[in-house]
């Protein structure tokens, strides 16, 4: 845009004033921060300074002298009082009237509140002032809209398919072509060099993880910034902390604005599914793991369990991290660097069949127990010919013997889960978080039952998965039911099921057992399941019953699933504990904060809706 505007503008025309704020931009004070601005800033073209109506020479009053300003002006520094940004906001406010406008560019995220700007005339008259633009080009790839039924999981995977999502910081051959031996054409950073003949993957992904993470080693900001790439992390906005981490983010890490309200206060910001970012973040990820297998958990449990907003967030995070390890741990196991050669992190958008990735996410002593395991929601009828029964007899590893999983990121949806988002997100390479009113199920992971076939929807099933975050072992789990969400449109895919009961401190494997009924109608009272499906239930979080959970990092995980409001108080003993218990924030079992009512152990037993609800 600013190259375009440059070719467009000729400064020596009358009318056109230009005023570029370089790296030794204009200090319109002398120096002095307390001095008031009186006069505007110098402009190329004094007629700009005439009375609100006159009009400036070589324009009509329809069309307004523009008023260029360079993005380097150093936005805004928190020491300084004013900024400089104060500073070219007041000299702006002395042209009001005038036949020009402003455009500011900067990644500098800091907004100064109107009500409480330096400026009185901003303070005055703050309902008035522009709220920036953050609209951003967005998936505007000239050859979309793709058809991902048109498309194969290999097809998906290629570099050249990746960088067409997101932000335009690609641009096509058009501008500045590479082509290599085999004739595929590079997109490539709108600020590289023309001339530089690179190869296919190494290059444009080096440059990404450079954007993403600074080309900074595995700091603090740079290892958030990529988990929140992948995982959709969801800060407490309460936190000032957090406030400083997204601008900081925003200003140099990727992250994307998405909305400035007008009040200022705060702003609405995330990292958006750009695969190819994704990609790279896998990528920095696997490197940083390759010197310190801990990394991404370490950091989490020493900043993000801080600023989330809820316990509920922190569970899900959890089961989203296992996850994305045992996606990771697949991969790398199935595609290794060379031996000999230094370690090179694999292509992690390639996917990974579904069974690797099931030994990579369960333990070794009860992964090979779900792979043998069969339908647990369809009746077995002895005998019958009929092909639906006859699918309760497939085990989990013959049904899925050619499934292939792909997903480097998370995205949230505002809808229910259907297989037109699940084929959308498996096109993307991403695994779904669903609603908050998404019906028993938290995140989804599309699955393609043939990798070599294109991802028709008649091709695509999932992963579902409850998460659960109980203290204490509950008698009965809500069922992931696809086919009472409705979604499959037809067919008989097969689907898993998994819930992870994240709380407690019994580690427990278990698979739904095939249903022995004499009725061919189940529990709910329906026929049974028109698609099979596989379902294990695991309690804990440990090593025994994850093979993505180290030995070591089990500290980790329980000092982010542990923590609540009183893990936050800093007079930890039991005498203090109870004290800020009785004051009851929140209604529990114990003396402290339930001591008032007679006979405790019977009203807390009744008081227990989740366990009363699950029954």
């Amino acid at each position: 845009m600013a190259q375009g505007w440059k070719q467009g503008i000729n400064p020596s025309r009358s009318g056109d004033s230009i005023l570029s704020l370089g790296s030794d931009p204009v200090d319109p004070t002398g120096g002095d921060p307390t001095k008031e601005v009186q006069e505007p800033m110098e402009v190329a073209d004094d007629s700009i300074k005439q009375e609100p109506s006159a009009t400036v020479p070589g324009n009509s009053e329809q069309e307004p002298a523009p008023l260029v300003i360079n993005p380097t002006i150093p936005a805004v520094a928190a020491s300084e009082y004013p900024t400089p940004y104060d500073a070219l906001r007041s000299a702006i406010a002395d042209l009001h009237g005038r036949p020009y406008f402003t455009l500011f560019l900067s990644t500098n995220t800091f907004f100064p509140e109107p009500r409480i700007a330096h400026s009185s005339r901003v303070q005055t008259h703050h309902k008035k002032v522009q709220a920036p633009y953050t609209e951003t080009p967005f998936d505007c790839h000239p050859s979309f809209p793709v058809n991902p039924s048109s498309l194969t999981l290999a097809e998906t995977a290629k570099i050249g398919f990746l960088v067409k999502f997101g932000r335009p910081l690609l641009v096509l051959s058009l501008c500045c072509p590479v082509f290599l031996d085999n004739d595929v054409v590079i997109f490539r950073f709108w600020a590289l060099h023309e001339s530089y003949r690179g190869n296919e993957t190494g290059y444009p992904l080096g440059i990404a993880i450079q954007k993403l993470t600074r080309a900074a080693g595995p700091g603090p900001t740079a290892v958030l910034a990529a988990l929140d790439q992948r995982l959709h992390l969801a800060y407490d906005p309460r936190h000032r902390s957090t406030r400083i981490i997204e601008e900081n983010q925003v200003s140099s890490y990727m992250r994307l604005i998405y909305v400035a309200p007008q009040h200022s206060y705060f702003h609405y910001s995330g990292y958006s599914s750009e695969p190819f970012l994704a990609e790279a973040a896998a990528n920095a990820l696997s490197s940083w793991r390759n010197s310190d297998r801990g990394v991404a958990i370490g950091m989490l449990a020493k900043v993000i369990g801080t600023f989330l907003s809820s316990q509920g967030d922190v569970g899900e995070l959890v089961a989203r991290f296992i996850f994305m390890s045992a996606y990771d741990r697949a991969v790398e196991k199935l595609f290794p660097s060379p031996p000999g050669s230094p370690f090179s992190p694999p292509h992690f958008s390639d996917g990974v069949d579904v069974e690797s990735f099931l030994r990579s996410l369960i333990s070794r002593e009860h992964v090979e127990n779900f792979l043998n395991s069969k339908p647990g929601n369809i009746s077995s009828h002895p005998g019958s010919e009929d092909t639906h029964s006859q699918n309760s007899n497939i085990t989990l590893r013959e049904a899925f013997s050619s499934a292939s999983i792909r997903f480097t990121h998370f995205i949230r949806t505002s809808d229910p889960i259907h297989i037109s988002l699940t084929q959308a997100a498996l096109c993307r390479g991403a695994a779904i978080m669903c609603h908050l009113t998404q019906e028993a199920v938290d995140f989804v992971v599309p699955v393609i039952m043939n990798r070599d076939n294109q991802m028709t929807k008649a091709e695509v099933t999932a992963i579902f998965v409850q998460c659960k975050l109980r203290k204490r072992r509950a008698p009965a789990t809500l069922d992931i039911d696809a086919d009472s969400i409705q979604f499959f449109e037809s067919g008989q895919l097969p689907y898993i099921a998994v819930i992870m009961d994240l709380g407690g401190d019994t580690d427990e494997v278990k698979f739904r057992e095939q249903a022995a009924r004499q009725s061919p109608r189940n529990n709910h009272g329906t026929l049974d399941g028109v698609h099979p499906r596989y379902t294990v239930t695991i309690r804990g979080c440990s090593s025994r019953v994850y093979a993505a959970i180290d030995n070591g990092d089990e500290p980790r995980y329980q000092k982010l699933l542990g923590r609540d409001l009183y893990s936050e108080l800093v007079r930890k003993s039991e005498a203090n504990v109870d004290a800020v218990r009785r004051m009851v924030p929140l209604w529990a079992e114990g003396e402290a904060s339930m001591g008032w009512v007679q006979d405790v152990e019977q009203r807390e037993e009744s008081m227990n809706w989740e366990r009363d609800a699950e029954q």
